[in-house]
């Protein structure tokens, strides 16, 4: 039997969405895509004096793409069917790919929230989930700070 999620239902804008805690190994990969794309920003800074163009279109989509892993995380681990089957793949009573054709029709995917999901609501939807995870994403203002300070620069928070 799976062991039991912590689950919550958030409420933006009249829609609703069951949200669920990533895993360990959800949050560690979550965290290296995190790191990966820190480096490629300031390594770009690095190289370019223009600060104001610090996210070139390759890095805003990985950041895109790492948000909407933990989107989907957070949303496919609130389905009581996935659950089950990421029990059973744990456990080696399925295959890799047993699994994935098993939560093929349910699971939310990228290309969905890239279809169904604005900006606006995808920003919301991942800070919900980060912070039922303990973490927080940064604000508008910490992003611009951050764009915007020199390379090996620190900036202070209040």
């Amino acid at each position: 039997m799976a062991l039991p999620r912590r689950i919550k239902t958030v409420t933006i804008d009249g829609a609703e969405f069951k949200i669920a805690s990533l895993t360990y190994n959800e949050l560690e990969e979550y965290g290296e895509r995190v790191k990966t794309a820190r480096e490629k920003r300031l390594e770009f800074e690095k190289q370019n004096d223009d600060k104001e163009a610090a996210n070139p279109p390759e890095l805003q989509k990985e950041m895109r793409n790492n948000a909407f892993f933990a989107i989907c995380c957070g949303l496919n681990n609130a389905i009581p069917e996935i659950i089950a089957q990421q029990d059973l793949l744990f456990r080696e009573q399925i295959s890799s790919e047993d699994y994935d054709k098993a939560i093929a029709a349910i699971a939310i995917t990228p290309k969905q929230l890239l279809a169904q999901v604005d900006d606006l609501l995808g920003a919301q939807l991942a800070s919900e989930i980060l912070n039922f995870n303990g973490l927080q994403m940064p604000s508008k203002a910490e992003l611009l700070a951050r764009s915007r300070a020199g390379v090996g620069e620190t900036q202070a928070s209040s």
